[in-house]
């Protein structure tokens, strides 16, 4: 299992989506909110996820195409 944490940079049009809901439960991984700023143009949370890498990348790869940018943070 790998931990890693991100940085979730979501644009006016994206806020409202469960994003973060959709990825746990479409690739299977288990996620935790370190911090998290919303506001009406914009928002960014720092997410852990831990799951199998492999499954990991397949995930931030579909949160990528959802348009919403990535930062590696940390891995664990």
């Amino acid at each position: 299992m790998t931990s890693i944490e991100v940085k979730l940079t979501f644009e006016k049009g994206l806020i409202k989506t469960p994003t973060i809901y959709e990825l746990t439960q479409k690739y299977d991984l288990i996620s935790n909110i370190i911090k998290a700023n919303v506001e009406e143009n914009m928002g960014w949370v720092i997410l852990e996820l831990v799951g199998p890498s492999e499954t990991i990348d397949q995930g931030l790869s579909w949160v990528a195409d959802q348009g919403i940018i990535i930062e590696v943070v940390e891995v664990v």
